[in-house]
């Protein structure tokens, strides 16, 4: 083996390491934390439970976390880690009140200096998506208080996908039925950190019940 490739193969075990610390080490965590079992089926990627607990506990399933940003290639799980790190770190600090003490902590943890924010709604930048968490858009949204639970990570070496299942609602045309929906969301991937942020919503999604302010993207 080269000493370019043993180069390249430890600082990818460098990235996996740090990202597997960022999901289970005490710093990246007010402590005590609160960890919740209950079953989720993980299959080639995609989860599934029928717990309630899913949609309103999901980031305190420590299996669950790390049975779904588990990949055979190191910068992969590295990059799955970042992303499921940050989801569940910003969920965790919507549940116990911290986003205005953690977010910024938080955003720096997982996202790199130049951070770009594709979504409209959202300002760009760290500050930006601070200011956002602060004024409470993760959650405004939901019919919980908790984001909605990942059921998909779909990685390269450079960015990921996210499948997030919003919990049943009523019908609009039959409200008796309930129907179950999906958002997607992509991060580019840098160095084990995310670099910009890409969703399908329009300015003025149903979700942003905030004045986002002007986004200049």
């Amino acid at each position: 083996m080269s000493a370019t490739q043993k180069n390249r193969n430890l600082r990818n075990l460098l990235i996996a390491g740090g990202a597997l610390l960022s999901l289970t080490s005490p710093a990246a965590h007010s402590q005590p934390r609160k960890v919740v079992s209950f079953p989720v089926k993980v299959v080639d990627g995609y989860a599934e439970s029928d717990d309630p607990r899913y949609y309103t506990e999901w980031e305190y399933n420590d299996d669950f976390l790390k049975a779904m940003t588990a990949d055979p290639d190191p910068v992969i799980a590295a990059n799955k880690r970042a992303m499921m790190g940050l989801e569940a770190d910003l969920g965790r600090a919507v549940l116990e009140g911290r986003m205005d003490s953690d977010a910024d902590a938080i955003i720096e943890r997982y996202t790199t200096p130049d951070y770009r924010q594709m979504d409209p709604n959202i300002p760009d930048g760290r500050s930006g998506l601070s200011a956002w968490l602060k004024a409470g858009g993760m959650h405004k949204g939901g019919s919980t208080e908790t984001p909605p639970p990942p059921v998909a990570l779909i990685a390269d070496r450079n960015s990921v996908t996210m499948i997030l299942k919003l919990p049943p609602a009523p019908g609009p045309d039959n409200p008796s039925k309930l129907y179950t929906s999906y958002l997607i969301s992509v991060f580019r991937v840098r160095d084990g950190r995310l670099s910009a942020h890409y969703d399908s919503s329009m300015r003025g999604a149903y979700w942003c019940r905030i004045d986002c302010g002007p986004q200049g993207h």
